[in-house]
């Protein structure tokens, strides 16, 4: 099967904070190599929009948020939490952070330029020549262009199903080691305070 780079994995790359001008900016791509590497890609834009500039913009955007929340139970008074008055300021304060935040990204980041030099640093540095005709090959064929139509699906109701099958046990397996410990911890607790107690 013919294995290409994952979208997720370039939105994870950015959104841990690599730097576009430090993805092996250093090396040069043949022109042969770079010119399959282009077809790569505009073939799999062709079948559609990549969606990781705005998902990779919330993503962080929900850090952002929680990094927001931590630092203001930090610098303001817990009894202060409970005013409605400040609830709604502080309400009113993230939506403007979420609002600029989206309005000043682009201004930033320029996504075409950023995304084009990931792929083609990631596809020349996982790929050979005669791998990328495959690659190319493959999604320009009625196979390949399905591939890229329901492979978000795909990703989707994996997930869908991994939450029935392997969540459950898994949840319950954590339950009962943090049981475990607690009765662990309780019985030396017991048995501290019993040999305090025989103290003369």
């Amino acid at each position: 099967m013919v294995r290409a780079v994952s979208w997720c994995t370039l939105a994870v790359t950015c959104v841990l904070g690599m730097s576009v001008g430090s993805v092996r900016a250093e090396e040069v791509i043949a022109p042969a190599k770079k010119a399959l590497i282009q077809e790569v890609i505009h073939t799999i834009k062709a079948t559609r929009t990549s969606k990781i500039p705005q998902d990779v913009a919330k993503a962080i955007l929900l850090q952002v948020d929680r990094d927001y929340q931590q630092m203001m139970s930090e610098e303001i008074p817990a009894k202060t939490w409970t005013e409605p008055k400040f609830q709604q300021a502080l309400v009113e304060s993230r939506q403007r952070i979420s609002q600029r935040f989206l309005e000043l990204a682009p201004q930033r980041v320029r996504w075409d330029d950023g995304m084009a030099q990931i792929n083609s640093s990631l596809y020349d540095k996982y790929f050979t020549e005669e791998e990328l005709k495959d690659v190319a090959t493959f999604y320009k064929s009625a196979g390949g262009q399905k591939a890229l139509q329901i492979g978000p699906q795909l990703g989707i109701e994996g997930m869908q199903q991994a939450k029935k099958i392997l969540v459950p046990p898994l949840t319950q397996l954590g339950k009962e080691l943090m049981d475990e410990e607690k009765a662990r911890l309780l019985k030396l607790q017991q048995e501290g305070q019993g040999s305090q107690k025989n103290q003369p």
